[in-house]
């Protein structure tokens, strides 16, 4: 937050020794919108003892699929979580806050009803959510460890208190906003236990910055590039 408060400081005072127009009013009000909001959850993941996200090594597509077949292996309740937040996550090239928060009404059919289309109620840098991507996820025959529609299948499958309660949340259960990903985020970490695991791991991300930031940023990389 501090860089960026910077930056848009810098914008202003920019503006004012030029002698030009001021920014607009809807720059103002979004980056403000934006500053408040990492200051938020950095405070969140700073008593969670959590890294920020730029401090996050991009975890690459065969990580991302090896890391979903232990999930499986791990025949648990548990594993069926991690899998599931991990494909939704690279799906839509998400933050973990933005998955903990989703809902079935986020969630409709694609008109092609090759796809479920996902959209967000807000992201960071649009908290009104006027302005969010809708997301479309699909299924993967080929390589099922990936596929959006079986993982989100067998999750709710063994899931099913989602449907008959007050709230429509996905991931999130009784607690608080944010302790689905914290949980999912403790389950990523028990994988750095086994130490077979650790050291795939470890081969393409450094030891402080395993973090599930991290699919944000290596499927991001992955679909503008076709690497990683």
């Amino acid at each position: 937050p501090s860089h960026l408060s910077k930056y848009c400081d810098a914008i202003l005072r920019g503006g004012d020794y030029c002698g030009g127009p001021n920014v607009t009013q809807e720059y103002y009000d979004e980056m403000h919108a934006c500053i408040e909001s990492m200051k938020r959850e950095k405070a969140v993941a700073k008593q969670n003892n959590q890294i920020e996200e730029k401090d996050a090594d991009p975890i690459g597509i065969d990580l991302y699929e090896q890391i979903n077949k232990w999930a499986l292996d791990d025949g648990s309740t548990r594993g069926i979580n991690v899998w599931a937040n991990s494909v939704t996550q690279w799906n839509c090239i998400g933050r973990p806050v933005n998955i903990d928060a989703l809902g079935f009404h986020n969630m409709k059919k694609s008109p092609g009803l090759d796809s479920i289309v996902l959209s967000y109620d807000k992201n960071k840098k649009d908290q009104t959510g006027k302005k969010v991507s809708p997301k479309n996820c699909y299924g993967n025959p080929m390589r099922p460890e990936i596929s959006f529609f079986l993982a989100m299948g067998c999750y709710l499958c063994i899931n099913q208190d989602r449907y008959d309660r007050g709230s429509d949340k996905i991931f999130l259960k009784a607690g608080q906003d944010g302790s689905a990903s914290d949980t999912y985020q403790k389950g990523l970490k028990e994988l750095l236990s086994d130490p077979k695991k650790r050291e795939k791991i470890m081969d393409s991300i450094r030891a402080d910055h395993f973090h599930a930031y991290g699919y944000r940023k290596g499927a991001a990389t992955h679909v503008t590039t076709g690497t990683m």
